[in-house]
């Protein structure tokens, strides 16, 4: 579809629909405390992107000519846009802009250069952010799946303060987890050993990277877990656990973020006997649905 964002709903627990935003949000909404959700989204735009580096025009050249102008919408409770930071704009105006002439996406049916960001997930950074140049509590971070890298926003005035690239490769979901350090799902960056996807906590302090899962004590049978595209994690309410999604392979992972332990394991097993559109042979098996997130309770 063109766009593939399409919009954000607020259901109720009874299943009703409270709104409904018609504004090209996609991807994976993030609720705050106070009921505040930072929603990926995006403008369409008119023209390839350009701007300007010593002396030289450079244009991120979109063959249909209305390229994805990805943007961070801060919605309130009842729906109302509260701000939206234009990224596109944001990076131009920074030191990073030239890093948007490497995006590469061989997997999309859009030409890279019409998604040049692919925004998947914006995360705010807790009271305890710090320990390094470019952080501070209030700020987001956002993942930019295309680019293989995730920047630091800050809160109040939309600029890019920090871009942070390093071995994951088409990551999503990342996060602040406390101090400077970062989790995230790393789609591609992980070794030969284990397979490629990985739960990876990043040290912006010192640029370390740790693979958290899976490592030498995971079960053999979790060691190639493997998400090509998408993939989510979800960090438990005491910051010690977090719940890792293989969308492409309908399983979840908790584990013990202190040593990558394996605590549950979750399959999106279902019966699909009931169906009607599954012809006759199929009517008493059962199938396994892609997940695209599991998520902790929280107690508001």
């Amino acid at each position: 579809a063109f766009p593939f964002g399409a919009g954000v709903a607020r259901i109720d627990r009874a299943g009703h629909p409270v709104w409904f935003r018609r504004d090209y949000s996609h991807h994976w909404p993030h609720l705050e405390e106070d009921g505040i959700a930072l929603v990926p989204g995006m403008l369409v735009g008119s023209e390839s992107i350009s701007f300007e580096r010593a002396q030289k025009t450079i244009t991120i050249k979109c063959r249909e000519g209305r390229p994805y102008l990805d943007a961070i919408s801060t919605i309130g409770g009842d729906g109302q846009l509260l701000e939206r930071i234009n990224l596109i704009d944001a990076l131009r105006d920074s030191p990073f802009a030239h890093i948007m002439q490497s995006t590469s996406d061989t997997n999309h049916r859009l030409d890279a250069p019409c998604d040049p960001l692919h925004l998947n997930f914006v995360h705010r950074l807790r009271d305890d952010a710090g320990g390094t140049w470019g952080l501070a509590p209030g700020d987001l971070v956002a993942s930019l799946r295309n680019l293989s890298a995730f920047a630091i926003v800050d809160g109040e005035s939309g600029r890019v303060k920090r871009l942070v690239r390093g071995s994951f490769f088409y990551q999503h979901s990342v996060q602040h987890l406390t101090g400077s350090t970062f989790l995230m799902f790393d789609n591609w960056g992980g070794d030969g050993v284990h397979g490629p996807s990985r739960l990876l906590r990043i040290d912006l302090a010192d640029s370390r990277e740790t693979t958290l899962f899976p490592n030498d004590q995971t079960p053999e049978s979790l060691r190639n877990l493997f998400s090509e595209n998408q993939g989510t994690i979800d960090i438990s309410p005491d910051r010690q656990r977090a719940m890792v999604v293989f969308f492409q392979q309908g399983m979840a992972v908790e584990v013990r973020l202190a040593d990558g332990a394996v605590l549950n394991v979750f399959h999106s097993l279902h019966d699909v006997s009931s169906l009607e559109q599954f012809p006759e042979e199929r009517k008493q098996r059962a199938a396994v649905f892609t997940m695209s997130g599991l998520y902790y309770i929280r107690s508001r």
